[in-house]
């Protein structure tokens, strides 16, 4: 893969594949179990809650962090009613982790870091990892500059889903969120995306994408697992659309929030993907598992589409490889009838 310039006023998608598939950027998948339920109810019935949590929530602010901000707290009173009040900071480890993983594009991780300390609100609520996919370009400098920023350096390209999974197993935090280093997050990216992962039944969480020069990159992927509809790809980013937080298929793997909690029963990223299908496949784990997945349009986050790799011909190769296995993994799943969004 290798780096390059924004061009096009429409953009060209990392994954750009065949309308018939979903998003194919993966996820934390776990492999495919041998008898799956007959249905999405039977799926529910089965699913194994991960132990009620009492998540820290960042409060982001837009504006100078001279202050500290107080925590959200999200805390249950009953089954399924929750409420979130605001407390200082009583347990000293940091609620999330952020995890950029890059290959060869030191300009663009320059911007993606510069926004994350501007706009993920107090820094001690939160680390940052980049993992290094063996760059070239000088990144490796750029990650050693930056004394809050822990570095991961790989001496061969691992792929995409190896590399998270590299970030995610040197980190502690509750909420996990996975970057590429073309992207950029703007003010009050994160705590729309920790709100819906405090709730019990999701497993995922997604933002709005939206690309440099205004058109939509991202806003879930809906319909049925047969039959995926990417929402909104290329269309003008108007506010009146998709404005509503949406239960999806899969969002895209740019920008994803996950809960380390579920990593025991949904497993890593698997790694056999290496550019496609990585969070796609995460995200079919996860629904298998029970859980849920959202987008959600309060978050926003700038995504230079493909900023990592501009080359077609390589592109192709993995996106073909990657869809083999997925389809090969999933065929069962594949075949649930249940409608999303």
């Amino acid at each position: 893969m290798a780096s390059g310039t924004w061009r096009s006023r429409k953009p060209r998608t990392r994954f750009s594949f065949p309308p018939s598939l979903s998003s194919p950027a993966g996820f934390l998948g776990s492999g495919f179990p041998e008898s799956p339920p007959a249905s999405s109810t039977a799926r529910t019935e089965q699913r194994r809650h991960a132990p009620p949590l009492t998540p820290r929530l960042p409060a982001i602010r837009q504006n100078a962090l001279s202050t500290r901000p107080p925590i959200l707290v999200v805390t249950q009173n009953r089954v399924n009613q929750r409420k979130v009040k605001q407390t200082g900071m009583s347990n000293p480890s940091y609620p999330v982790d952020i995890i950029v993983v890059n290959f060869n594009t030191k300009k663009y991780l320059a911007a993606c870091l510069k926004s994350i300390r501007a706009y993920s609100g107090y820094p001690g609520d939160y680390r940052v990892t980049v993992v290094d996919n063996a760059s070239t370009d000088g990144s490796p400098a750029v990650i050693r500059s930056l004394r809050w920023v822990k570095g991961i350096f790989n001496s061969v390209n691992r792929g995409y889903g190896a590399a998270c999974n590299q970030g995610i197993k040197s980190g502690a935090g509750e909420y996990i969120f996975l970057l590429n280093s073309d992207t950029m997050v703007t003010p009050g990216w994160l705590p729309p995306l920790l709100l819906l992962l405090a709730r019990p039944e999701t497993a995922v969480a997604g933002p709005r994408l939206v690309t440099p020069d205004g058109f939509l990159a991202g806003v879930g992927v809906t319909g049925s697992n047969l039959r995926p509809i990417l929402r909104g790809w290329g269309e003008p980013d108007d506010q009146e659309r998709y404005n509503e937080v949406t239960e999806c298929l899969s969002i895209s793997g740019a920008c994803m929030g996950i809960k380390r909690a579920l990593l025991p029963e949904l497993g890593y990223f698997d790694e056999h993907y290496f550019h496609y299908f990585e969070e796609t496949d995460y995200c079919y784990n996860a629904r298998f598992h029970g859980y849920k997945v959202f987008y959600s349009p309060e978050s926003k986050v700038i995504h230079r589409v493909s900023g990592s790799c501009r080359n077609p011909r390589r592109l192709q190769r993995y996106f073909r490889e990657g869809e083999r296995y997925f389809k090969k993994k999933w065929q069962g799943f594949l075949a649930d009838p249940q409608i999303y969004g």
